[in-house]
């Protein structure tokens, strides 16, 4: 008590003065150091959008000396989600680069997505044009709607993988993005944004998490148990909003919280683009309507239709559970930022689409957000489609071949026979542990002991999950996963008191629809039509099949 008495009485005041002052100063110069540190520690990319213009504009500005040993830039060849080889660097159609007195530097196509910069130690600036993927033609490799960019009129959409390049030296950089579009458009997207015009990103990674849509939009938003979530939607003349789509989400992501136990991010943003039914013959990616699901988003391309409601809801379901894999369970070959070769050495796709695609259904069962009867009847589908791929691949081989010419061929079977093997290992789990425990558990205990940023092995992940479970699951991985051997339906759901018919054709005869379809990830579009009498029920190329139903009846 002396000691502060002491010092309390002997403290001039001038003194104090002059030291909170010298505090300020030096409070003062550190922010002016920092503001000088940020200013050089980032990456600046405009982009310039024009509603009478069909490509973007891309202006990189980089900090000076920053490019020490990188001489090239890149566009993606492949992108997380999207399994297939895509190129962008095939859109662009100028690029120039310049140093920092704004003279213009020589650069060198070397690859279809990549440009050398000669005198790269003195580069500034890079300005490029790409064009949008709405607008390829058939003839060339498509890119699937709900992953693309599009400038129209009304509306753009941006898939940050298919408009912004890198350096592969400066993927962990900081970015600062500006955007130049119309005053009178909404923008919605997960980055971070003052004032709704420039937009931040941690990481090149970050960035290709951060899908766009901007336009007139409608918006709507609420919260669901602590989770904010937002739709953004554009529709060809407003004629569905952003309201209904919210409407039409939210017990999806209920019972999709109500199954994880948790709220799995604090914020969540749908962004949704509705497309007129005619246009799939002006646009044919538009024949490739989907969803693709990100860290805290999800995009997705379809049909200006009120009959595909109850389709847009599977959609949802299953990228918003895409949170747990490959978002927050992925193994140490898929964290790969080496965006010119596929990821074809992951064994585990089987987990990343079969099993998401089989919560996205029991989550709703559930839930008791449809019955038991509407989820059999979903695993009947199943069976039904999975079928129609021949030869059967292995989930194994699937993961290591999606990328081939063949592999392509067996993609969608994922969903189907990927789902199915989950059901199947489901039940298993239950009928071992009484009950007590199966795959739902088991898979959240995955996910809570990994997490975003600890990757798994993916080589020893198989013996792992059998440590996890019971000595019984090895037999079933190596037999279901691992390799092909088609499963026993009536004997596996005889045990929990199904009872499964199979369908089969009295003397072999093969029916006709009239049309064939392809294969899309969760359903099937007419692709051509075979009989004349098909136009009885009116059914045109580009229709998509909502629901097929066996008669079973004498």
């Amino acid at each position: 008590m002396r000691n502060r008495q002491h010092h309390k009485s002997n403290f001039p005041f001038p003194f104090f003065k002059y030291n909170i002052s010298c505090v300020l100063l030096y409070i003062f110069l550190l922010m002016g150091s920092l503001q000088s540190l940020l200013a050089n520690d980032h990456l600046r990319y405009n982009l310039s959008i024009s509603p009478t213009k069909s490509s973007f504009r891309v202006t990189l500005t980089i900090p000076p000396s920053l490019l020490q040993h990188d001489s090239v830039y890149h566009f993606p060849a492949y992108v997380p989600g999207m399994h297939q080889k895509l190129d962008f660097g095939r859109l662009v159609s100028s690029f120039k680069a310049f140093d920092t007195k704004g003279k213009e530097l020589s650069v060198q196509r070397t690859g279809i997505n990549d440009w050398y910069i000669t005198s790269y130690n003195h580069l500034a600036k890079i300005i490029y044009d790409i064009e949008g993927t709405f607008d390829l033609p058939d003839t060339t490799v498509l890119v699937h709607p709900q992953g693309g960019t599009v400038i129209r009129p009304e509306y753009a959409v941006i898939n940050p993988h298919a408009v912004f390049g890198y350096f592969s030296s400066l993927l962990d950089f900081p970015i600062l993005i500006e955007i130049d579009y119309p005053t009178q458009w909404q923008l919605g997207t997960t980055l971070s944004s003052n004032d709704n015009r420039n937009f931040w990103a941690t990481s090149y990674k970050e960035l290709l998490d951060s899908p766009i849509l901007m336009g007139e939009l409608t918006t709507s938003k609420t919260t669901i148990r602590d989770m904010e979530v937002e739709v953004f939607v554009y529709s060809p003349s407003d004629s569905i909003n952003a309201d209904t789509v919210l409407a039409l989400s939210h017990p999806i992501i209920n019972c999709a919280i109500q199954f994880i136990g948790y709220t799995p991010v604090s914020r969540y943003v749908l962004l949704v683009y509705f497309h007129d039914k005619e246009d799939h013959s002006k646009i044919p990616c538009l024949n490739f309507w989907g969803a693709l699901e990100h860290g805290n988003s999800s995009t997705y391309a379809l049909p200006a239709q009120k009959e595909l409601f109850p389709y847009l809801q599977k959609m949802i379901a299953h990228e918003f559970m895409h949170i747990l894999a490959p978002l927050n369970l992925h193994s140490n070959k898929l964290v790969s930022t080496d965006y010119s070769i596929p990821v074809n050495q992951d064994n585990h796709l089987w987990l990343y689409e079969g099993i998401t695609e089989w919560a996205s259904h029991i989550m709703l069962l559930r839930n008791a957000f449809i019955s038991l009867d509407d989820y059999l009847l979903e695993l009947s589908a199943m069976i039904r489609r999975s079928r129609t791929f021949t030869p059967p691949y292995s989930l194994l081989k699937l993961s290591n071949s999606w990328h081939t010419a063949e592999g392509k061929k067996q993609y969608g079977n994922i969903y189907q026979l990927g789902a199915l093997t989950a059901t199947i290992l489901d039940l298993r789990l239950l009928r071992l542990s009484e009950g007590t425990r199966g795959l739902r558990e088991v898979y959240l205990d995955l996910v809570k002991k990994y997490g975003s940023k600890q990757p798994f092995d993916n080589d020893s992940f198989f013996e792992e999950f059998i440590t996890l479970t019971y000595p019984e699951i090895q037999s079933f991985i190596h037999k279901h996963i691992m390799s092909y051997t088609p499963f026993d339906f009536v004997e596996e759901f005889k045990a929990v008191g199904i009872q499964y018919l199979p369908v089969q054709l009295e003397d072999q005869n093969t029916p006709s629809l009239g049309f064939t379809v392809e294969h899309h990830p969760q359903g099937f579009v007419v692709s051509k039509i075979l009989s004349p009498d098909t136009s009885a029920v009116k059914v045109k190329v580009g229709d998509i099949i909502v629901q097929a139903e066996v008669d079973d009846s004498p």
